[in-house]
């Protein structure tokens, strides 16, 4: 009612326009009105612009004995016309569009209404009605609009992800090649992150905010939760917004393992979808700087599409004192562990898939060091291909903490598979050819199930002997896996001058094409 009592109101201001030569078509200002009425998003700022015409529309009925020889006034009124004819052309289609588009096309309608809007209070202005007035409005409106905004985008997404139909078209425009994924995975995230800001004063997980929440709500915020968990799995679109604070949640309070700096847990994204969550125990979750670091990071690493390289999600800093690096859980467990539970699985077709992943992350424009391969750090996929995971992570927590990649690397567990070089600081930060001799031991790692240099039991013994006496691992005696020609590009990966390794993709091109096999 309170929509069609507007739209007389409108109706009455438009004959006065009229009978001062700017005609506007009633049904021009009716279908305004319609349009805005039948929105199920951005309703609050629908009504906002039909107040406002309303406001305006009357004023000029009110000031219609001030018309007549006003030249100032008229071209008011003639602006204004040309305003409702625009703001017309636009919103006449916006009733057409169906829950997907309305969720794609959110940010140009609110764009729109905000310019109608503000183009409207202008005019408003101009005619001299009190800016007292229309400053009080407008403090009023933005209080009132974000709780709506949000109520109605989790009402729209949870019913969009959840109608077969939708999904369905979302699914083709994505195969087209329309970005349209990554748009409802934002959308989705930035719902639930205001729905938490708006349930909850202090920082908690949603699942806790929800306790306060009506149960109409819970069930919309579980719809949707299950549903970016489902677009994912569709599609294979990571989180789009890459600070997760609030979407994750850890598993138990301790550690299923660790590595050369890190930690690593268990736990779930959107309250379902399993994932592993690396710890940086050098970085504090506080430190802005770091938290920039890791995130610029993870955007760029994101980009990366192969299905030999371990997907990252984002970070987590409101789980502890750490940063928390998130990557789906790899349920098959490293390269190694996997080949002892499964001892007829190809040891060469992992490492063929993982040579794979390296040389793809060495091919790009920009190539991408991984600089602490080992068997720990090739994960396992659900499809049984070798992943690799933490490529980077050594130079970023370098930069972060401020250490050379060199001195965190040889204070840990790893000097046994880095190359010379690295080790006696002839170089500050790994390089390809750090990686190309790395992942050779690697192989030697995976096919004997043992670790390089497997006679001597200190790394410190290790570390001298490789750079006293320029050590190599001895050939294994009798080993049917460790070939001549298998041997022989082993050697070749280890070289002491790094200019004369191998790239990767020789490497892989080797292990590929067979030439290690006899």
């Amino acid at each position: 009612m309170a929509w069609r009592a507007t739209a007389g109101v409108l109706n009455v201001a438009v004959d006065v326009a009229t009978a001062f030569g700017c005609p506007v078509p009633s049904q021009t200002v009716e279908s305004i009105v319609d349009a805005c009425e039948a929105m199920v998003i951005h309703k609050r700022k629908c009504r906002q612009l039909v107040s406002r015409c309303q406001r305006l529309l009357q004023t000029l009925q009110d000031r219609q004995s001030e018309l007549e020889g006003n030249e100032q006034l008229r071209t008011e009124v003639d602006e204004l016309t040309n305003t409702l004819y625009s703001i017309h052309g636009k919103v006449k289609s916006w009733p057409q569009y169906n829950r997907l588009q309305l969720i794609l096309k959110r940010h140009d309608i609110e764009a729109s209404l905000d310019n109608w809007n503000d183009e409207l209070d202008i005019a408003m202005q101009n005619l001299q009605l009190s800016a007292h007035i229309i400053t009080q409005n407008q403090q009023r409106e933005a209080q009132e609009q974000n709780q709506n905004s949000t109520s109605e985008m989790l009402q729209l997404l949870s019913a969009c992800l959840s109608n077969q139909q939708d999904m369905q078209q979302l699914l083709l425009m994505q195969q087209s090649g329309e970005n349209v994924a990554a748009q409802v995975m934002e959308a989705g995230q930035m719902t639930l992150a205001q729905l938490r800001e708006r349930t909850s004063a202090r920082r908690t997980s949603l699942s806790s905010s929800l306790s306060e929440t009506p149960s109409s709500t819970v069930r919309q915020v579980e719809g949707l939760q299950h549903g970016l968990v489902n677009l994912h799995n569709m599609t294979g679109i990571p989180p789009y917004i890459k600070r997760l604070d609030g979407e994750v949640e850890r598993d138990d309070s301790m550690a299923i393992a660790g590595g050369t700096y890190s930690d690593i847990w268990q736990g779930t994204w959107m309250r379902e979808h399993r994932v592993a969550l690396k710890s940086i125990r050098s970085v504090k979750a506080g430190d802005i700087k770091a938290q920039n670091r890791f995130k610029s990071q993870i955007e760029l690493w994101a980009q990366l599409r192969n299905e030999n390289i371990l997907q990252f999600y984002g970070i987590v800093t409101d789980l502890g004192p750490h940063i928390y690096i998130v990557t789906p859980l790899q349920e098959n467990g490293n390269v190694l562990d996997h080949v002892k539970r499964n001892p007829s699985v190809s040891k060469q077709d992992l490492l063929v898939s993982a040579a794979r992943g390296v040389a793809y992350l060495h091919s790009r424009r920009e190539p991408i060091v991984h600089g602490n391969l080992k068997c720990t750090n090739i994960l396992v996929n659900a499809s049984g291909q070798a992943c690799i995971s933490d490529f980077g992570m050594a130079k970023v927590v370098a930069s972060v903490t401020g250490e050379p990649a060199s001195t965190t690397l040889t204070a840990g567990p790893g000097a046994r598979w880095l190359a010379p070089e690295l080790i006696n600081c002839e170089v500050k930060w790994p390089t390809t050819e750090c990686d190309v001799y790395s992942f050779a031991m690697t192989v030697l790692e995976l096919l004997t199930e043992k670790k390089p240099f497997c006679e001597q039991k200190r790394d410190y013994a290790v570390i001298k002997d490789v750079i006293v006496g320029a050590k190599r691992p001895e050939r294994p005696q009798n080993h049917e896996q460790v070939t001549d020609g298998m041997w022989a590009l082993l050697q070749k990966c280890w070289v002491r001058d790094p200019e004369q390794r191998p790239r990767m993709a020789e490497v892989l091109g080797a292990l590929e094409g067979g030439y290690v096999e006899g």
